[in-house]
This record gives structure tokens, sequence and C-alpha cells, in this order.
């Protein structure tokens, strides 16, 4: 499966479904009619998701600042630093793997339907986006 993946044989993970005024554009939990859909628009998305890595290494830090609060104002036992050292370390080692994390990019087509609604479909790969857009123009 890997030497497909990187060969380019992987399957669509879109699919056009029926014939004539019943065809369906079906993706994921999705199945919209063609008369349904009122727009498209395709968008590049570039974000950077280092929120709960960031979180997770201030709730660390912020526990062992209280165990070392604990340990030298009340009275605690000095092994309890053991613990202050390692949830130390992992608050570090967090902000470290926050900062080496880089933007990913996502390629969004977002399906505006005459219900009002909207579906989204996403992928990594702008071919995908590109194969799914012409596909539409081309039955529409």
């Amino acid at each position: 499966m890997a030497s497909e993946l990187v060969a380019g044989g992987r399957r669509a993970m879109w699919a056009i479904d029926g014939s004539g005024d019943n065809r369906r554009l079906v993706f994921g939990a999705h199945a919209i009619a063609f008369a349904d859909i009122a727009s498209v628009r395709a968008e590049e998305v570039r974000d950077r998701p280092v929120a709960g890595l960031i979180l997770a290494a201030i709730l660390f830090v912020a526990a062992a600042a209280v165990i070392a609060f604990g340990v030298f104002e009340a009275d605690l036992r000095t092994r309890f630093l053991i613990g202050t050292v390692l949830l130390g370390f992992f608050g570090v080692v967090g902000l470290v793997e926050a900062s080496a994390i880089r933007r990913q990019r996502l390629f969004e087509v977002t399906f505006g339907l005459r219900s009002g609604g909207t579906a989204r479909f996403a992928s990594a790969d702008r071919g995908e986006i590109e194969a799914i857009l012409a596909r539409l123009r081309a039955d529409t």
C-alpha cells in the first residue's frame, strides 16, 4: 500500500454517483445532488496547529511550579523535586516541539447548498481538488 501512495495510485476520496438528473457528488458522509449545489468556492488554507502543544507545555510547567512551591515553601518532601524536574522537562520539550512544527497546507472546496447549509471537502492534494472542480464544471 505504501508503494501505491508513493506512485500516486491511490483512489479518489470522492465520486460522482447516478446518472442524468439524479447525479450526485459523494464524499465522506455527504451525498449532494448536483441540483442542490448553489455555489462552489475553492481556497488554500495554511495553518500551524500548535495550540494544543503550547497548552500542554504551559500546564506541565505550571504543575512543576506548584510542586516546587510545595517543596520549598510548604515543607513537602524533597523527593517531589523529581516530579518538578520531570514535568518541567515535558513542558520544555513541548515548547521545542511546537516551535519545530511547520505550516501545513490544505486545499478546501466549500459547497453552498440551496437549503442554506454548506458542505466542505478538504485535501492536502491540490490535484484532487482541481479534479473535482474540473469534473463539476464538465458535468454542469
